[in-house]
Protein backbone atom coordinates (compact mmCIF):
# COMPACT_ATOMS: atom_id res chain seq x y z
CA UNK A 1 0.00 0.00 0.00
CA UNK A 2 1.39 3.28 -0.70
CA UNK A 3 2.90 5.83 1.84
CA UNK A 4 -0.14 8.11 2.60
CA UNK A 5 -2.85 5.70 1.79
CA UNK A 6 -5.22 3.99 4.63
CA UNK A 7 -7.48 0.96 4.90
CA UNK A 8 -10.66 1.20 6.28
CA UNK A 9 -13.99 -1.64 6.76
CA UNK A 10 -17.59 -0.18 5.95
CA UNK A 11 -19.69 -2.48 7.86
CA UNK A 12 -22.99 -2.08 5.85
CA UNK A 13 -26.52 -3.82 6.04
CA UNK A 14 -28.08 -4.53 3.27
CA UNK A 15 -31.71 -6.87 3.19
CA UNK A 16 -30.35 -8.08 -0.38
CA UNK A 17 -26.62 -9.32 0.32
CA UNK A 18 -26.71 -10.77 -3.23
CA UNK A 19 -25.57 -7.37 -4.28
CA UNK A 20 -21.98 -8.33 -3.63
CA UNK A 21 -21.06 -8.68 -7.40
CA UNK A 22 -22.23 -4.91 -7.62
CA UNK A 23 -19.34 -3.60 -5.47
CA UNK A 24 -16.79 -2.73 -8.01
CA UNK A 25 -14.86 0.68 -7.44
CA UNK A 26 -10.92 0.95 -7.69
CA UNK A 27 -10.88 1.90 -4.25
CA UNK A 28 -12.54 -2.16 -3.00
CA UNK A 29 -10.25 -4.48 -2.10
CA UNK A 30 -12.27 -6.83 -0.33
CA UNK A 31 -16.36 -7.76 0.21
CA UNK A 32 -17.33 -10.30 2.54
CA UNK A 33 -20.47 -11.37 3.38
CA UNK A 34 -21.03 -12.47 6.86
CA UNK A 35 -23.83 -14.65 8.37
CA UNK A 36 -23.83 -13.04 11.93
CA UNK A 37 -25.16 -9.72 13.29
CA UNK A 38 -26.72 -7.18 11.61
CA UNK A 39 -23.77 -5.25 9.43
CA UNK A 40 -23.57 -8.59 6.83
CA UNK A 41 -21.73 -7.30 4.43
CA UNK A 42 -18.49 -5.88 4.97
CA UNK A 43 -16.27 -3.78 2.32
CA UNK A 44 -12.63 -3.26 2.85
CA UNK A 45 -11.40 -0.25 1.02
CA UNK A 46 -7.95 1.42 0.27
CA UNK A 47 -7.19 4.95 -0.74
CA UNK A 48 -5.37 8.11 0.21
CA UNK A 49 -8.03 10.55 1.73
CA UNK A 50 -11.67 11.29 2.34
CA UNK A 51 -12.34 11.68 -1.26
CA UNK A 52 -11.69 7.97 -1.93
CA UNK A 53 -13.68 7.09 1.61
CA UNK A 54 -16.81 9.68 0.17
CA UNK A 55 -16.86 7.75 -3.43
CA UNK A 56 -16.82 4.50 -2.05
CA UNK A 57 -19.25 5.34 0.37
CA UNK A 58 -21.88 6.79 -2.56
CA UNK A 59 -21.37 4.04 -4.45
CA UNK A 60 -22.43 1.75 -2.21
CA UNK A 61 -25.31 4.00 -0.95
CA UNK A 62 -26.20 3.56 -4.93
CA UNK A 63 -26.14 -0.48 -4.64
CA UNK A 64 -28.28 -0.58 -1.44
CA UNK A 65 -25.92 -0.74 1.09
CA UNK A 66 -26.59 0.95 4.33
CA UNK A 67 -23.29 1.54 5.81
CA UNK A 68 -23.93 1.57 9.63
CA UNK A 69 -20.08 1.41 10.94
CA UNK A 70 -16.64 2.48 9.65
CA UNK A 71 -13.41 1.06 11.14
CA UNK A 72 -9.72 1.99 10.07
CA UNK A 73 -7.43 -0.84 10.11
CA UNK A 74 -4.46 -0.44 11.04
CA UNK A 75 -2.67 -3.54 10.81
CA UNK A 76 -3.62 -6.10 8.31
CA UNK A 77 -2.14 -9.76 8.50
CA UNK A 78 -2.77 -12.50 6.13
CA UNK A 79 -1.67 -16.53 5.38
CA UNK A 80 -2.34 -18.86 2.75
CA UNK A 81 -4.19 -21.62 4.47
CA UNK A 82 -2.47 -24.70 3.63
CA UNK A 83 -4.60 -27.54 5.28
CA UNK A 84 -5.91 -28.83 1.96
CA UNK A 85 -2.67 -29.21 0.19
CA UNK A 86 -2.06 -33.02 1.40
CA UNK A 87 1.15 -31.88 3.32
CA UNK A 88 1.58 -34.91 6.09
CA UNK A 89 2.31 -31.78 8.52
CA UNK A 90 -1.04 -30.70 8.03
CA UNK A 91 -3.18 -33.29 9.28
Amino acid sequence: MPIGSEQLLFQTLSERPGRLRAVDDDGVIDVRKVTIGEENVHVGIAGTDSNDRSRVGEELDEIGLEIDDEVLIRNKYTTPYSGFDGSPDNG
